[in-house]
């Protein structure tokens, strides 16, 4: 029979043993990580195999704490570093994730071609050069319908009434959000249909493509209209759907802002909404946040 002395040995040399076997797994670990960052290869699943077994060795699970530098913002989605300008990306991520907010210097890029929801980002002055922007377009009546023959905006910078197409060939804009459609479904009469409207939306992008093919194209989704519009989101949604298929199709990216815009009972914010359907100074101000929040590098569009 073994002395108490003995049997304490023992312990000790076992404890050591699975010391020893954990330091080797750590080390392990290690060096796959350095190896694979070496080549610039993705460590995730490699890791998580590794740290398993270290956990079940120590008999102490390893804690990841991730940290959400938008946390607070609106808890809508895990936050993401912005894609780099790297032009190496395969295709448009085509609905825009969450990223980190790129300041205004990053909305200062952009030029706005739209109808009367956003508008007020140039009548308002929400945008760093206020009322006296150039980079908002609509309609010369204020308004801009997609199912026109030919949808034509007034720019007196660039000559005046002219197609969004002729603007994007003299304007050249490094970003373009396009913010359009609405009007086509609240006007009197029999409102666009979904082919048509989605006809009429590819048609437009791959025009502004032609027109200026290095210029960033985001396309934003239709937000839910004021409560007397008769537009809820259960409403818009079938054209979103209509708009991100032309995203693809085109090469373009779209930004999917109408969750963030509805009420519980599916219409426009109060607190957004302006009347008529368009955004009230808060809710371009919400608008305005979550382009800076969804960034996309130049460079990286198809």
């Amino acid at each position: 029979m073994k002395s108490k002395r003995e049997k304490k040995r023992a312990v000790l040399i076992e404890r050591t043993a699975l010391l020893l076997a954990a330091s080797s797994v750590i080390s392990a670990a290690a060096f796959v990580s350095c190896g694979r960052r070496g080549r610039g290869e993705d460590s995730g699943t490699a890791d998580e195999s590794i740290t398993e077994s270290v956990s079940e060795t120590m008999r102490e699970p390893l804690s990841t704490v991730i940290i959400d530098i938008n946390a607070g913002n609106n808890g809508e989605s895990e936050t993401t570093s912005p894609p780099d300008d790297t032009g190496t990306s395969s295709g448009p991520v085509v609905s825009l994730p969450q990223t980190l907010d790129m300041g205004t210097k990053y909305t200062d890029k952009f030029t706005f071609v739209c109808d009367s929801t956003i508008y007020g980002l140039k009548s308002l002055g929400m945008l760093t050069d206020g009322r006296s922007t150039k980079n908002v377009v609509t309609g010369q009546g204020g308004s801009l319908f997609l199912g026109s023959d030919e949808p034509l905006v007034f720019a007196p910078d660039l000559g005046g009434v002219m197609s969004v197409e002729a603007f994007c060939s003299k304007k050249l804009p490094e970003y373009l959000l396009l913010s359009l459609g609405a009007e086509d479904l609240k006007k009197s009469g029999t409102p666009l249909s979904l082919e048509d409207f989605s006809a009429s939306y590819l048609a437009l992008l791959q025009k502004i493509k032609s027109a200026s093919p290095n210029t960033v194209v985001i396309c934003l989704s239709l937000l839910p209209g004021s409560k007397n519009s008769g537009l809820s989101l259960s409403d818009v949604e079938p054209y979103n759907a209509r708009i991100l298929s032309a995203a693809e199709a085109a090469g373009v990216y779209y930004l999917d802002a109408a969750s963030s815009f509805s009420a519980s009972d599916g219409y426009l914010r109060v607190d957004c909404d302006a009347g008529d359907s368009r955004l009230s100074a808060a809710g371009l101000a919400r608008l305005l946040e979550l382009i800076r929040t969804h960034y996309i590098g130049n460079g990286e569009q198809q």
